[in-house]
């Protein structure tokens, strides 16, 4: 009983760090651009993590055939995602980014569909219906206008579709391997890719290093990937696979509650109807998930 208590409080530490790194993202772009933070904080948190696999003394035996499909994997998260979500963050609010990566759930069990041949339920279908109508209820979503105003939110959609596309392919390749060096190797592959996409990308003339927020970035780039996901994967040892499910849930809250105190947004009825849809979609569906469907999302 002590364990299980004390794995959903790991769990609700890894929700509360991924949730509260939504707002604190959102003031360090007012400092740097995406790609060049993205690189500080994974770089940070690849130290983190492989300094914690010599410390482990983790055997690293591992064919070329099996490094890299992970290493592959680890460029849609955190790669992509994070890229795609803290570049739809520039031009929009944390608030909205952080209902619309609760979609994440709705994306793994549509992806999982056609590649893992799962099968279409009612249960998905309401879930998909109810989830599009708060996204058009909190974005005010018109294709139309992609360019412009709601060009930031479609982006942390592309975020949250590739980090669902991400747990599909990489569900079964964690299993057969050490999670932290899973976890490293993942990791040290996207920040080489995010690194090589700052430097081409990035206009250094007009670049101003501040060793301040560099080390509050690096930081705060411990936290969201390191320690999150330590705190995550240490949960799902000893919690059931349902409440594991219901946690990532209150990413959405504390990124609300992070960006309201911290960012001082306010919250528009609009948003928070729209948000709220997208969270009970969410739960609906970790609540009727057969087994072999939570069974993917861990």
């Amino acid at each position: 009983m002590i364990a299980r208590h004390r794995s959903n409080i790991y769990l609700l530490l890894a929700a509360f760090m991924w949730g509260v790194s939504t707002p604190l993202s959102k003031i360090f772009l007012d400092y740097y651009e995406p790609t060049v933070l993205l690189s500080i904080q994974l770089a940070f948190s690849v130290s983190f993590i492989w300094t914690l696999i010599f410390i482990k003394r983790e055997k690293i035996s591992m064919s070329r055939a099996n490094l890299w499909p992970i290493a592959l994997v680890g460029l849609l998260e955190p790669g992509a995602a994070y890229f795609l979500g803290l570049s739809g963050l520039v031009y929009t609010t944390a608030i909205s980014a952080g209902f619309i990566q609760s979609l994440e759930p709705l994306f793994i069990i549509l992806l999982a569909i056609p590649i893992l041949k799962k099968k279409m339920t009612w249960n998905v279908v309401f879930v998909i219906a109810l989830s599009m109508l708060g996204l058009y209820v909190l974005t005010d979503l018109k294709f139309s206008e992609l360019l412009g105003n709601m060009y930031g939110d479609f982006l942390v959609m592309l975020g949250a579709l590739s980090a669902g596309f991400y747990v599909v392919v990489s569900s079964k390749l964690v299993r057969k391997h050490s999670t932290i060096l899973v976890l490293g190797i993942q990791q040290l592959s996207s920040l080489v890719m995010i690194a090589v996409v700052a430097y081409f990308a990035t206009d250094w003339n007009a670049f101003s290093f501040n060793w301040e927020f560099f080390v509050w970035a690096g930081i705060m780039g411990i936290v969201q990937f390191s320690l999150s996901f330590l705190f995550y994967f240490m949960g799902l040892e000893e919690s059931h696979p349902f409440w594991a499910g219901i946690t990532l849930n209150f990413i959405a809250i504390f990124a609300l509650l992070g960006a309201v105190l911290i960012l001082n947004e306010s919250v528009s009825s609009r948003q928070l109807i729209g948000g709220l849809m997208i969270v009970m979609g969410a739960l609906f569906l970790s609540q009727k998930s057969d087994a072999e469907t939570i069974e993917l999302e861990q």
